[in-house]
């Protein structure tokens, strides 16, 4: 059935293109966010560069927990690009 002909006839009709609002609120099914993080881990990812380098010193962190909120971020990002 179409939905213009389902809503015609009073008939809640949900298909994948409306949007979820239309057609009602929207309930999880159990583990459906445990399966969509397995789905993409499984999933092929493309061109991945991963490079691990040398972990930061002590002096480094230390200089970055003297850092309130966002600034101690930063001052590990800085470490790390060095």
């Amino acid at each position: 059935m179409q939905p213009a002909a389902a809503a015609a006839r009073g008939v809640t009709c949900c298909v994948d293109e409306m949007p979820r609002s239309a057609c009602g609120p929207y309930t999880k099914k159990p583990k459906e966010d445990l399966h969509s993080i397995l789905t993409g881990i499984r999933q092929q990812k493309g061109h991945i560069h991963l490079e691990i380098g040398e972990p930061l010193s002590a002096e480094e962190i230390a200089e970055a927990a003297k850092c309130e909120k966002n600034d101690r971020y930063q001052a590990i990002r800085h470490a790390l690009d060095r």
